[in-house]
C-alpha cells in the first residue's frame, strides 16, 4: 500500500509514530506493506518511490521543525506532488480552513483525478462540499474516509453506518468535540477555562 502523507503537524506527526510501532502487526496479520512514497509539511516535500524511512522523516521534523535538507527533498508541492506520484492512497492531515476548504479540499479533488483513496482529518472540505465529494468518490469507486473530521477521530461515521443500519435515531448526546472535550478534562483537573483554551492549540486540537 503506497501512501502520500500530506500534513506533518500533531496529527501527522502521531499517524508517523503509529505507522513504526504497527506496520510490522499489519505485515503480519493482514498482510499490508504500508509504505510512504511521498511526505509534505507546509514548506518542503520528500519522495522516494522505494519507500521513504517513517522514523527519519520524523526525527528530522522535530529536530528541524522542517523536511528541508532531506536527501530526497523534490521541488513539487501540493497538488503537483499528490498528481505526480505513484502512490495508491493519499493521507490528508492538514488544517481544517473553514471558508475554502484548502488546501485540503484541492488535494482530495486531485487524489480523486488520479484515482487514489483517500484518508483525511481536514474538516473544511466537507462543510463546504460534503455532498459532492462523497457522490463523486462513490461514482469512482474510490473511498473517501473522513471519520477522523468528528468526535475527536472516534470512528463515528463507521458506527452509525454498519452498526445502526437498521436502527432509527432519536437523538444524540454527548460532547463529540475533541477540542472542547480537552478543556473540561483540563478545568476538572483545576485549569482556568482561559488557560484550559489557550493550552487547547497546542495539542493540535482547533
Amino acid at each position: 500500500m503506497r501512501m502520500i502523507l500530506m500534513g506533518l503537524g500533531v496529527v501527522g506527526r502521531s499517524f508517523l509514530r503509529t505507522l513504526i510501532e504497527k506496520s510490522p502487526e499489519l505485515r503480519l496479520k493482514y498482510g499490508l506493506n504500508p509504505t510512504l512514497v511521498a511526505v509534505a509539511d507546509s514548506s518542503s516535500a520528500v519522495q522516494d518511490e522505494r519507500g521513504l524511512d517513517p522514523k527519519e522523516i520524523l526525527d528530522l521534523k522535530v529536530r528541524k521543525g522542517s523536511l528541508s535538507g532531506h536527501a530526497r527533498e523534490v521541488g513539487m508541492r501540493g497538488v503537483e506532488l499528490i498528481r505526480g506520484v505513484d502512490a495508491e492512497v493519499l493521507i490528508d492531515v492538514t488544517p481544517s480552513n473553514f471558508k475554502t476548504g484548502e488546501p485540503s479540499l484541492s488535494y482530495i479533488k486531485a487524489a480523486l483525478n488520479t484515482g487514489k483513496h483517500v484518508i483525511t482529518a481536514s474538516k473544511g472540505p466537507f462543510a463546504l462540499e460534503m455532498p459532492a465529494l462523497i457522490e463523486m468518490f462513490q461514482e469512482s469507486g474510490l473511498h473517501l474516509l473522513f471519520s477522523g473530521t468528528v468526535g475527536g477521530g472516534v470512528p463515528f461515521v463507521r458506527f452509525v453506518r454498519k452498526c445502526l443500519i437498521g436502527e432509527r435515531v432519536l437523538a444524540i448526546k454527548g460532547v463529540l468535540n475533541g477540542t472542547t472535550n480537552y478543556i473540561l478534562t483540563r478545568m476538572e483537573a483545576g485549569l482556568s477555562f482561559e488557560s484550559a483554551l489557550r493550552e487547547a492549540p497546542g495539542t493540535g486540537l482547533r
